[in-house]
């Protein structure tokens, strides 16, 4: 043991004279340039709690000690940025006072008056529905960045998957997951996830099939920039306690005896002690689960109108449709400690794998042994092919081989070119996270072929997401020491040369560091209208420019150098639109924007309400028709993963407003107000990525005849807060 302190000091020591060197093979951190605003490990749909629009703050005075009486209305936004409203009120008046969200997110308002006792209310402008209300002394409003990254929601995530609160510790959990001794338990460090130091025990039960995994993470602080590094790796053989920062734990178990069995995350202290946040990755505290089901392959869906983590379709409450991560061998950093080596732990990695394997369900019956301990899928449950992969990794069926090697190549990428493209950048930098994505209507997310990757078809193929995530906004890959990873390889050249737009005029790779305009969607607006656009989407941006650069000459921009101008018009056509954002030193490439004046555009887009979104998706007299409710009802369990039709959405028995309100709370996470475009509210029904293909009224391909009428509703509705 002493040898082993030593060799940790030495380690230490030689650390502090490299300075922050870094050497891919090792995984030291990268003083990496990220973009502005970039969220690893956070969902691509992280769901804001207000997007980009105008709002109304109301007070009014139910006990006011003096009148008439000083007040201070203070607003922090997400972004950092606030500002203050000052005045004077008297007994009985009602105060309104305008405010603009420029960037989507969350909000503090904070209302002081001399003690007043007041009710305080956050509205959309126009609208009246209330987006948030309290009253009391001084009263204040918070209302999170993300909703799905905030205390609350693991508190409800934790109240689902362990509702008698048993497993709140360590030793509880250990002790309910029956952890007397591990099946297999291992000391490596994982150089391409977190590059922690990872202590990991694993078993099965016999009796029931539950398998529970906990993993001790230990990461060595003292040496600046070097938190990711091999120093990690002693410290875990070491077994220093000194850099035990937190236990995470996995089961894939039923919540209630006979029920459907499913993954859930829990993380610990160092001290035992249940976690409600944790920061994996040093770019912040976020909320369990998500930052483990990001990677797990899960879904972050919204709490219930009561605060509860609900279900998705036919799910059981809780279950967020993540899997347990195989371990690729090929891919961990070794001690030569002797009990330490690759060599030594090669048999207990594969028995991991093989309990990981049991996890997945199975398409049907086999002969194979590894199969006997999976179990078919339940409620069309998606399959995936991680379980094939595990098998290729160890010779095949029956796994035979006692060693892994990672030759895997799913049947989609063809030889030559496409098979490099998936060895060089798929394999190492995608397929950790999107080999578990999935649903059974929606497989394509999971990259087994070649066209469901760099495909250009937007239908099929996400290659302009794989520009928008990588390449303009870079927050994929994911997690950061892949990124810092991916781009210190050739991978970036290596994916850019199928990715159309990746690659400049000069033949360089565009990086994620340089500014980016994004003037938002292309809309049909009414004329005569005041319609306020935003370039909030926009990368890198500081400055902004807006140019009408075609239609008729009565258009006209009013602030074009704002981040939100309004655009109006007379007349009725077609009309492009050029913006160009600045980071404070360079000008971004243009990007254009089509308006279409209508005269006779319904519904008026400020008018429009969840009753008219949920008209056209249930098909209540709308034109031209849909067949949105076709698929999505609670009478197809397994089918797709939200409802829209009318049913007790809150098990009280009853059908009625508080259950319309939980639908306007599922569509609302289906919209993406940190890139609206990218909201599976809109992306679905126009038909890209969508089992039910493109819907009419949603073209905006002018694949069917053109006809965007329903999409238009939603996109405005969006833009104008979706206000309920």
């Amino acid at each position: 043991m002493m040898l082993r302190h030593t060799l940790l000091i030495l380690w230490l020591v030689l650390a502090l004279l490299a300075g922050c060197s870094r050497s891919d093979e090792t995984g030291f951190e990268t003083p990496a340039t990220i973009a502005a605003g970039t969220d690893f490990l956070m969902f691509p749909n992280p769901q804001a709690s207000l997007g980009v629009g105008d709002y109304n703050v109301v007070f009014s005075n139910i006990t006011l000690p003096l009148s008439p009486a000083a007040y201070v209305l203070t607003v922090i936004y997400s972004d950092g940025t606030s500002e203050a409203f000052t005045g004077t009120w008297t007994t009985g008046q009602t105060v309104t006072q305008p405010i603009e969200v420029k960037r989507a997110g969350g909000i503090t308002i904070l209302l002081n008056s001399s003690g007043a006792t007041a009710s305080l209310t956050l509205g959309v402008t126009g609208a009246a529905s209330t987006v948030a209300s309290t009253s009391g002394v001084n009263p204040s409003i918070t209302l999170s960045r993300f909703k799905i990254d905030e205390i609350a929601y693991a508190q409800a995530y934790y109240q689902a998957i362990d509702p008698g609160n048993n497993k709140d510790t360590l030793e509880k959990w250990k002790a309910a997951n029956g952890f007397g001794a591990c099946d297999y338990e291992v000391r490596f460090r994982d150089v391409h996830d977190l590059g922690y130091g990872r202590h990991m025990c694993a078993r099965r039960d016999i009796g029931t099939g539950d398998i529970a995994v906990w993993v001790e993470n230990f990461q060595v602080t003292a040496v600046p920039g070097q938190n990711y590094g091999p120093l990690n790796l002693e410290a875990v053989v070491n077994d220093d306690r000194r850099w035990h920062v937190s236990t995470n734990a996995i089961e894939y178990s039923p919540v209630t005896l006979g029920g459907v069995k499913f993954v859930k995350f829990y993380t610990f202290t160092p001290t035992g002690e249940r976690k409600l946040l944790t920061n994996l990755d040093g770019r912040g505290d976020k909320a369990m689960p998500t930052v483990c089901i990001s990677c797990h392959g899960g879904r972050a869906q919204p709490l219930t109108a009561a605060g509860l983590f609900g279900t998705i379709g036919a799910e059981v409450s809780g279950n967020a449709l993540a899997r347990i991560q195989p371990i690729n061998v090929d891919t961990l950093d070794f001690s030569s400690v002797p009990g330490f080596t690759r060599g030594d732990q090669e048999a207990k990695l594969k028995g991991i794998n093989q309990l990981v394997l049991c996890s997945y369900p199975r398409p049907a019956p086999t002969a194979f042994l590894e199969d006997a301990c999976r179990l078919p899928p339940v409620n069309n449950e998606w399959q995936g092919t991680t379980a094939a992969m595990i098998k290729s990794w160890y010779g095949g069926d029956g796994m035979p081989n006692a060693t892994l090697s990672d030759i895997y190549m799913p049947s989609g990428w063809t030889a030559g070119a496409q098979q490099d493209l998936y060895r060089t950048v798929v394999a190492p930098y995608c397929r950790v996270c999107h080999a578990l994505r999935g649903t059974a209507n929606q497989n394509d997310i999971d990259f087994t072929t070649f066209t469901k990757f760099a495909g250009t078809n937007p239908a099929t193929g996400y290659a302009d997401r794989i520009k928008h995530h990588v390449f303009d906004k870079g927050n994929m890959p994911l997690a950061l020491l892949k990124y810092n990873e991916f781009w210190s390889s050739s991978a970036p050249a290596t994916l850019a040369a199928v990715i159309p737009g990746a690659i400049d005029g000069s033949g360089n790779v565009l990086r994620p560091t340089r500014p980016v305009a994004k003037p938002g969607p292309n809309r049909t607006v009414l004329t005569n209208t005041n319609v306020q656009l935003s370039a909030a989407e926009s990368v890198n941006a500081v400055s902004y420019r807006w140019q009408i650069t075609g239609g008729a000459a009565t258009s006209t921009l009013t602030n074009p150098n704002s981040i939100r101008p309004i655009f109006n018009t007379s007349v009725a056509g077609t009309y492009t639109l050029q913006l160009i954002v600045n980071d404070g030193s360079t000008d971004s490439d243009p990007a254009p924007l089509t308006i279409t004046a209508s005269a006779t555009l319904t519904p008026v887009p400020a008018a429009i309400r969840f009753v008219d979104i949920k008209n056209i998706l249930q098909n209540n007299g709308v034109t031209p028709t849909t067949t949105c409710a076709g698929c999505h009802v609670n009478s197809n369990p397994g089918g797709p993963p939200v409802y829209y039709n009318n049913y007790d959405r809150n098990g009280d028995g009853l059908i009625n407003a508080t259950d319309d309100h939980q639908f306007y709370l599922d569509m609302r996470a289906r919209i993406n107000f940190t890139n609206i475009e990218a909201s599976p509210l809109l992306r679905k029904p126009s038909g890209h990525h969508h089992a039910g293909g493109l819907l009419l009224g949603f073209d905006i391909d002018n694949l069917i005849g053109g006809n965007r009428t329903h999409y238009d509703t939603f996109l405005n509705w969006i833009l104008n807060g979706a206000p309920e």
